[in-house]
C-alpha cells in the first residue's frame, strides 16, 4: 500500500506476537520497538519526496520474522484537491 501525504510525520502502528521486536527503517531514522503486549505505535518523520519504510517484526520465541515495505510520498503542499 502506497500513500501520499502533506503531513511531515505519520504514525505507524500494528499488532504482532507478544514480546516481538519491531524495527522500522526509514530515510530519516531507524526505530526499534519491544512489544510487550503485541501492539506497537510510533511516529515517523518524513523527508520531502519518496520515503521507503521497511517494517520488520521478529518473534524471538519462534525465530520467525515478517517484513513489509511501505512507500510514502511526502509533499510539502496542499493535497486536498488531488
Amino acid at each position: 500500500e502506497n500513500l501520499a501525504t502533506d503531513k511531515k510525520s505519520i504514525t505507524i502502528s500494528g499488532t504482532t506476537a507478544i514480546e516481538s521486536v519491531v524495527t522500522i527503517n526509514s530515510p530519516q531514522t531507524n526505530t526499534i520497538i519491544q512489544t510487550n503486549n503485541g501492539k506497537f505505535s510510533t511516529k515517523i518523520d518524513l523527508l520531502e519526496g519518496k520515503n521507503i519504510l521497511n517494517i520488520t517484526a521478529f518473534d524471538p520465541k519462534t525465530g520467525a520474522s515478517q517484513m513489509e515495505t511501505k512507500e510514502i510520498l511526502y509533499l510539502d503542499e496542499d493535497l486536498t484537491n488531488l
